[in-house]
């Protein structure tokens, strides 16, 4: 079948899609994680198990990709803290205990910028 180029708005909005549907896919391509450069190092943990782009596999962890900054720095401080109770405190306050202020205000923001796929 030969291409209609009678309609050149369409070929370029296909191939465009194409393209943008690719992206994800050459992003992930060097491990499940967010593009290579853009990933703080102290985020490599998280994504682990909140996933890619901070959205998990797993339904039982929240997504945080997308999530507001000053409610995820909050939440990593009252784990570091040991003010949180959940389920799944004791293992947060684990991977918490050791931050930083900046080092949460990093990850904060760096979570709060992704696209989550709600």
């Amino acid at each position: 079948m030969t291409p209609d180029h009678s309609r050149p708005g369409r070929w370029r909005l296909a191939a465009a899609t194409g393209l943008l549907l690719l992206l994800p896919l050459d992003a992930h391509a060097q491990g499940d994680s967010a593009p290579a450069g853009t990933v703080p190092a102290s985020a490599e943990q998280c994504l682990s198990c909140h996933g890619p782009f901070g959205r998990p596999d797993n339904p039982d962890y929240p997504i945080i990709g997308g999530q507001n900054a000053a409610y995820l720095a909050a939440a990593l401080r009252a784990y570091r803290a040991g003010q949180r109770t959940s389920e799944l405190a004791a293992t947060m306050a684990g991977f918490a205990e050791p931050l930083d202020d900046p080092t949460i205000d990093e990850l904060a923001a760096f979570f709060a910028g992704l696209r989550s796929l709600r």
